[in-house]
């Protein structure tokens, strides 16, 4: 249809019109500068960036219940965005070892990660360093799964006043509703967002910008 319609006459050097359409969706699905999306466009690897997906319930999938990555169809050079709700290690280590990278809210809960040597990595000493809106940190971690080891990055960014605001009163809502107390660390954590990926390319602004577009809250 681009050919026949006339929205296509040459492609300067392009496979075909879908290669194009790609090359010029990068800017807008993962946020790249035009110079950017020239490389994976001529080094013919627009599939490994543009193919990202959201993690949907298995509720919605399949007609199951809970949440596990390890309920999802995956496949090699898949970017899959989850929210805090499927972050563990298990799901994780499935994606990683179809060939695929995880991107997910981290559950600061369940969460647990390892430098490359030495014991678990405590999460609220390294966020408190983080003391302006908007201030970001990375780190590379190591998570154990079922039955390997496997690294990441750990990136987390500080919350504005009202980005604050909106998560303290999401979790009065919850507690009011489950007739639950509210721990100090849980306030505490809900400062800033924090996920943790698989993916080794892009910068933390990147990763966080893509978790900010998918998983807006």
């Amino acid at each position: 249809m681009a050919w026949q319609s006339g929205a296509v006459e040459r492609l300067r050097g392009l496979q075909s019109p879908d290669v194009l359409l790609r090359m010029l969706m990068l800017p807008v699905v993962r946020g790249y500068s035009l110079c950017k999306t020239v490389v994976p466009a001529k080094a013919g690897e627009l599939d490994q960036h543009f193919r990202c997906r959201i993690a949907q319930t298995p509720a919605q999938e399949r007609g199951g219940s809970g949440e596990s990555l390890n309920r999802l169809p995956v496949g090699p050079y898949e970017l899959i965005v989850a929210d805090a709700g499927y972050c563990s290690a298990a799901g994780i280590e499935y994606v990683w070892q179809h060939g695929a990278d995880a991107l997910v809210r981290v559950n600061p809960r369940s969460f647990v990660a390892y430098p490359v040597h030495g014991r678990r990595i405590p999460l609220l000493p390294r966020l408190r360093a983080l003391s302006k809106v908007g201030q970001w940190a990375n780190g590379g971690v190591v998570m154990h799964g079922q039955g390997s080891a496997f690294a990441g990055r750990l990136c987390a960014v500080a919350k504005s006043d009202r980005a604050i605001q909106q998560a303290y009163r999401r979790l009065r809502r919850k507690a009011s509703k489950k007739q639950m107390i509210t721990g100090p660390k849980t306030l505490e954590f809900a400062v800033y967002v924090i996920v943790f990926t698989t993916h080794s390319s892009g910068s933390t602004a990147d990763v966080l910008r893509l978790c900010r577009m998918r998983l807006a809250n």
